[in-house]
């Protein structure tokens, strides 16, 4: 046996909060224990004399299995305190390995205890996204199947938030803290029965959001018909002045425009009291929007086999943060739009008319103030949509701004 020396003055001996130590309960009723012949024990020699012929062999610490411990069946017998001897531990041989998310309970927590920090919104950098990269194709709601979940089922215990102690962080010296790293990909989040939710009006002054890491997250699809919606106090919805006065448009030269001839027969306009249509300048803070009706919206079907994800999937979208107060879109020159001579006796074929795209990195935006901008409640279901072929949209050069939609 060899004995190596120990260090006792570098042993460190770290408080332990007994409070904290929390023992799995052990069946002492299931266990077996079988009889030992003591007489049948044979113990070799040992040679005090010679401590270093003695050889201890290492004990594979992760081969160690413990079962829980009934602790109400276990029995203590009075231990004299002056007779037990304790050798020192090497603390700086003991290793931590990191935490198995997924194996972790949380129980539940009170909410109202919870402190977020404000997140700066200027702060926040969003990467410029190519608008005419983006497909979507017709979903069909109806076919979404997501797997309920019981939430009946689900059992959660209480946590007593007094008894949870925890020791002051340095905040000065944050370098210090040592944190375990986390498997973000090892943990999976199973459907969820939407039915079964309900949510209830929510302050949104009151809430307080942490930055989030937009790509660590993975969406599940949605059953959209399940989901009920509680009002949402507008007044508390705070969003970001913008400048109407700083607006700039350029002027238009009316003379060099040039308008190719129109076919009025296949132009199809809902009617229109050309006598009730006033166009003076606009008075950004008076306009009100008042309440639509969502019951009249009707939805049509979305064949959703018609969908086609690319390889890399949805979840693998990834919005970065960009600075809006630092894009800058470049105004349109209003003069050099050339558009053909109008010649009404000549019909223009609607059909043949080819918008070319807008280039979104060139735009400038302009703050608005949004504080004279008043909301009332939609009413969603008395909007309808119909369906688009959005194959059929064909966007070139010159701009969206010269699309004009008719009421």
């Amino acid at each position: 046996m060899q004995l190596y020396p120990v260090d006792i003055d570098s042993i460190q001996l770290y408080p332990v909060d007994i409070d904290s130590i929390q023992l799995y309960p052990v069946d002492i009723d299931s266990m077996q224990l079988y009889p030992v012949d003591i007489d049948s024990i044979q113990l070799y020699p040992v040679d005090i004399d010679n401590i270093d012929s003695i050889q201890l062999y290492p004990v594979d610490i992760d081969s160690i299995q413990l079962y829980p411990v009934d602790i109400d069946s276990i029995q203590l017998y009075p231990v004299d305190i002056d007779s037990i001897q304790l050798y020192p531990v090497d603390i700086d041989s003991i290793q931590l390995y990191p935490v198995d998310i997924d194996s972790i309970q949380l129980y539940p927590v009170d909410i109202d205890s919870i402190q977020l920090y404000p997140v700066d919104i200027d702060s926040i950098q969003l990467y410029p996204v190519d608008i005419d990269s983006i497909q979507l194709y017709p979903v069909d709601i109806d076919s979404i199947q997501l797997y309920p979940v019981d939430i009946d089922s689900i059992q959660l215990y209480p946590v007593d938030i007094d008894s949870i102690q925890l020791y002051p962080v340095d905040i000065d010296n944050i370098d210090s803290i040592k944190l375990y790293p986390v498997d973000i990909d090892s943990i999976q989040l199973y459907p969820v029965d939407i039915d079964s939710i309900q949510l209830y009006p929510v302050d949104i002054d009151s809430i307080q959001l942490y930055p989030v890491d937009i790509d660590s997250i993975q969406l599940y699809p949605v059953d959209i018909d399940s989901i009920q919606l509680y009002p949402v106090d507008i007044d508390s919805i705070k969003l970001y002045p913008v400048d109407i006065d700083s607006i700039q448009l350029y002027p238009v030269d009316i003379d060099s425009i040039q308008l190719y001839p129109v076919d009025i027969d296949s132009i199809k306009l809902y009617p229109v009291d050309i006598d009730s249509i006033q166009l003076y300048p606009v008075d950004i803070d008076s306009i009100q929007l008042y309440p639509v009706d969502i019951d009249s919206i009707q939805l049509y079907p979305v064949d959703i086999d018609s969908i086609q994800l690319y390889p890399q999937g949805i979840h693998t979208i990834r919005l970065y943060p960009v600075d809006i107060d630092s894009m800058q879109l470049n105004p349109v020159d209003i003069d050099s739009i050339q558009l053909y001579p109008q010649d009404t006796t000549v019909p223009v074929d609607i059909d043949s008319i080819q918008l070319y795209p807008v280039d979104i990195d060139s735009m400038q935006l302009y703050p608005v103030d949004i504080d004279s901008i008043q909301l009332y409640l939609v009413d969603i279901d008395s909007i309808q949509l119909y369906s688009v072929d959005i194959d059929s949209i064909q966007l070139y050069p010159q701009g969206i701004h010269t699309i004009k939609l008719y009421p």
